[in-house]
């Protein structure tokens, strides 16, 4: 029986050097219109400590990625000062049959965390649509530390300090009314117009307000929400 071929994979530590070789990870295609400023967007992320871990194939085609920052320059609503937060998790279909690599991404983001010197490695995670299912983080050694709404706050600790924390933007959201155009940051690569690359049916369509709303995480893709309650941004 003939046996099955593993297939090449290298993980690559992607930075301003070596990102016209490697890409962005979500927007393979450099005619996208996302794709510059997903690359203005990177470079300045580097700036601030940014992490991206890359898995390719033998011909350079990305099969998996994960963006981390200091907790210090998170966007997403948490308190995380002296931890690595991860923003997305990503495989890809010939990742997915790869097997195994969204773990070795979380094992290689905590080793980044070591040499950091972080207290440890956090995320913000969902059982409904958002990154990677939390069940990955689970299985290499995260506990769930706190929920709101449908989201859950899990950590892997390795020092001491204080444990990362969700802010209280309950105050924030009351004030809004109806269905807004919303990010975390107002430097995210997509503008209130952009086409959302996460969303088939939408796709190539612009977003009325009035209709939908669209919230933007890591400038790469975008998730369709619909309530001011469920905008919280996605990678």
């Amino acid at each position: 029986m003939k046996q099955q071929r593993t297939p090449e994979v290298t993980l690559e530590k992607v930075g301003p050097d070596n990102l016209p070789d490697c890409g962005i990870g979500c927007i393979r295609n450099p005619k996208h219109e996302g794709f510059e400023p997903k690359v203005e967007w990177l470079q300045q992320r580097f700036a601030e400590g940014l992490r991206f871990l890359l898995f390719r194939d033998g011909k350079g085609k990305p099969l998996a990625f994960l963006e981390c920052v200091p907790g210090e320059f998170a966007w997403r609503p948490v308190d995380a000062a002296g931890w690595l937060f991860v923003h997305c998790l990503w495989v890809y279909p010939p990742g997915q049959a790869v097997g195994g690599l969204g773990s070795r991404l979380i094992q290689a983001c905590l080793e980044e965390a070591r040499r950091a010197g972080a207290r440890g490695v956090a995320a913000m995670v969902s059982e409904g649509p958002w990154m990677a299912a939390k069940q990955v983080f689970l299985r290499n050694g995260f506990a769930e530390i706190a929920e709101s709404d449908r989201f859950q706050l899990i950590i892997h600790r390795l020092g001491k300090g204080p444990e990362p924390r969700f802010r209280n933007i309950s105050k924030k959201w009351a004030k809004q009314r109806g269905l807004h155009i919303v990010s975390w940051r107002a430097n995210t690569a997509w503008k209130s117009r952009s086409r959302c690359c996460a969303a088939p049916a939408q796709r190539n369509t612009r977003l009325p307000t009035t209709v939908s709303s669209i919230s933007c995480g890591t400038g790469g893709c975008c998730q369709i929400i619909t309530s001011v309650k469920d905008a919280s941004g996605t990678c």
